[in-house]
């Protein structure tokens, strides 16, 4: 992780302890950097004269405030807080988290607000996950931070083809499989291989365990048909114009999805 990265989570858990405690009002960019330091483990005690001397309180490196400056124009950018606190005073130090910072910061089924804070959950649900499909997520969840909402569901939806063709990938390998499931590679067309697959596993019903049927109609098929859905009407010159809240959601979505294909890898990687 960058230091960049390191500061700009910090800073998230800073203004979401804010909003949970509801001492939002009159924040300072003062305040956010003794926070920051504090947070982010600098010593309040430095060594002197044979002694400790209390410095009364932890202070940023100019390297470290710099980056507290770009991370906070960064989050205007975003939309997350606005200069100032009012018409009459709308510049910094002052800030305000905005409308759209108080939703990204409260109560998200899966809360994540930049690239690492979404990895890291992603790992946190999928054990080794694969680096591809990863640098895929990334690259969407830039797109969305920066509100670039038919690029964010274009990699959003390679990512949910690939991990569906590494699952692919791995059937083909497992001899106990691989001929059953031989219809599907057949099939050209990623769509036609999803229908072969789920023709397959249906009629394969009796020899499939709980834990794979369960939730197969829904988390597996049916986000992977909504992701795969968004990303046609991005992919393609349509015209249609997929709202930023709708990428949001797609993101949360994916992660049960990459749940459920990670248990079926593990399901049909076996002897």
């Amino acid at each position: 992780m960058s230091r960049h990265e390191e500061i700009r989570m910090v800073v998230m858990q800073i203004l979401n302890d804010k909003l949970s405690t509801g001492s939002v009002s009159n924040s300072t960019g003062s305040e956010l950097e003794l926070l920051v330091a504090e947070k982010i483990g600098l010593p309040r005690y430095v060594q002197g004269a044979g002694c400790m001397i209390d410095h009364g309180s932890v202070k940023l490196s100019d390297s470290d405030a710099q980056i507290l400056r770009e991370v906070m124009w960064s989050l205007v950018l975003e939309g997350i807080i606005i200069p100032g606190i009012n018409n009459l005073d709308g510049q910094f130090p002052f800030y305000t988290i905005t409308s759209l910072g108080r939703e990204i910061l409260n109560g998200q089924p899966y809360f994540f607000h930049d690239a690492t804070t979404y990895e890291k959950i992603i790992r946190a649900e999928i054990p080794s996950p694969d680096p591809v499909t990863l640098t895929y997520l990334k690259e969407a969840t830039h797109a969305f931070h920066f509100k670039c909402s038919l690029s964010a569901t274009v990699m959003l939806g390679v990512a949910a083809e690939y991990e569906f063709l590494t699952l692919l990938e791995v059937i083909s390998s497992n001899q106990k499989w691989s001929s059953i499931f031989a219809k599907v590679e057949k099939e050209r067309q990623v769509l036609s291989k999803i229908n072969k697959f789920k023709e397959i596993c249906q009629a394969q019903g009796k020899s499939l365990p709980p834990e794979i049927k369960e939730g197969f109609d829904t988390i597996f098929l049916g986000i992977q048909d909504t992701i795969r859905q968004f990303r046609n009407d991005s992919g393609h010159p349509t015209g249609k114009i997929i709202p930023h809240e709708q990428v949001f959601i797609l993101l949360q979505l994916f992660i049960p999805y990459a749940k459920k294909i990670n248990l079926l890898k593990s399901f049909f990687a076996q002897p």
